[in-house]
């Protein structure tokens, strides 16, 4: 028989349906055909990088669940995620009463861990023990994978190439991400849904590690003036609140991780609107100083008792003069003194200005304000120092709308960049 008839043997075994049928149950063991072409040997197999995950075996019934999984899910199973989370959420947004704290928490708790799951390195991923087994026909053993991270990095990779899941269980990372993002916003801005400081601290979590932060200066102000469902009542009533009151304000740290986020992105006008939601408001403000000042305006209230009470006792014991004459002068010189060096220790810390770095106040601005606000000064020097020159040497060159943008919007909240008498080094000679 001739050589070509050979080749044409074996050409119709390939082309044959029943050939065919092979090739498309077990997609993830072809070759494509450029390899096929021209390999003269028998390369590394792709079914060892290329893992088939079974759907109707029995090891797979015994995979982890999706709650609580430690290995990063691909394809079909980001699918399965994003239907469980909207599961949760259709759940909660169609339900006519108004939700606990617990059910909220625990689907934001959910969607915070699918936005963990899409977001993980391929090289921290670790498979099930199901498909970490040896295979007679895989050159890549279970050693070399878990000891080099390169290599399962690869697998997953030609996992993605090669595996072809059906169009419905599929999908991508970005819309992914967007419908875990609009799912946690709708979550929120449902009238029936308390917004307290646990659930708005998950949802900055969740969208900071989607990275979809265009909500967030909306969601700030919404923590501060949504209206809050009546307990119990049927049809639900709503209760307006005080946006300026102190339990309105917006935590340090959420605020401080939103910015951060925010200027690793490189987004300015976000950066400004999250130091307008959050640092300058009056609750920030009175909350404040509710916590830090009022603790001491307290003990200096109680100064007076207590030194008219220790005069009145160190009076007692002498016995070369009036003890009422020596309670009054003993009096007045306690009072003297704690008031004297309280007001230089305010002065002192309102005055400090070691801490700014490019941003400081105009001159003539209170002490009070200084005091108030430096939290909001400090967050525009964060921003101002993130778009500025690195160089210490270059400060005050920078130019261009975003930097024009940050000189006027400094200079509408009182405050002033790169103020010559501050900067470091600055040499007035002729």
């Amino acid at each position: 028989m001739k050589t070509s008839q050979y080749v044409c043997r074996v050409c119709r075994t390939i082309r044959s349906p029943i050939r065919t049928s092979i090739f498309s149950r077990a997609p993830v063991f072809t070759t494509s055909p450029a390899r096929r072409k021209f390999s003269t040997t028998p390369a590394l197999p792709l079914a060892a990088v290329a893992i088939p995950i079974p759907q109707k075996s029995k090891k797979a019934t015994q995979t982890k669940g999706f709650w609580g999984n430690d290995w990063t899910v691909f394809s079909a199973d980001n699918a399965a995620l994003v239907k469980k989370a909207q599961v949760l959420g259709d759940a909660i947004l169609q339900d006519p009463t108004a939700p606990s704290e617990e059910e909220v928490l625990k689907t934001l708790e959910f969607i915070k861990y699918a936005a963990l799951q899409l977001n993980t390195p391929q090289q921290a991923v670790q498979l099930p023990k199901e498909f970490q087994e040896d295979s007679d026909d895989s050159q890549i053993s279970k050693k070399d994978v878990t000891s080099n991270p390169n290599v399962m990095a690869d697998m997953l990779t030609n996992l993605r190439k090669n595996t072809k899941a059906p169009a419905s269980t599929t999908v991508s990372l970005s819309i992914a991400t967007k419908l875990l993002s609009t799912l946690a916003y709708k979550i929120i801005i449902h009238p029936p849904v308390f917004l307290s400081a646990k659930i708005l601290e998950s949802y900055v979590a969740i969208q900071t590690t989607l990275l979809e932060l265009s909500t967030l200066p909306e969601v700030f102000d919404l923590y501060a003036h949504k209206p809050t469902p009546e307990p119990n009542s049927s049809p639900i009533k709503y209760i307006d609140p005080n946006p300026n009151k102190i339990q309105q304000a917006i935590p340090e740290a959420l605020a401080e991780r939103a910015l951060d986020v925010a200027i690793r992105n490189r987004e300015l006008t976000l950066s400004l609107d999250i130091i307008s939601a959050t640092y300058s408001t009056k609750a920030f403000r009175r909350n404040k100083f509710f916590r830090k000042a009022l603790p001491l305006i307290g003990g200096l209230t109680l100064t007076p008792f207590v030194a008219l009470s220790a005069a009145q006792s160190w009076a007692k014991t002498s016995m070369t003069a009036d003890p009422r004459e020596l309670a009054f002068y003993g009096f007045l010189g306690i009072i003297t003194y704690i008031g004297t060096l309280s007001g230089l220790g305010y002065i002192a810390l309102a005055t400090y200005n070691d801490q700014m770095r490019r941003v400081t106040w105009i001159p003539g601005m209170p002490l009070r304000i200084r005091w108030m606000r430096e939290e909001e000064r400090a967050a525009a020097d964060k921003v101002v120092v993130a778009w500025g020159f690195k160089e210490e040497a270059r400060r005050g060159e920078e130019e261009g709308e975003e930097w024009e943008l940050l000189k006027e919007w400094c200079g509408q909240r009182g405050m002033l960049i790169d103020a010559s008498e501050l900067m470091d080094d600055a040499s007035f000679e002729d």
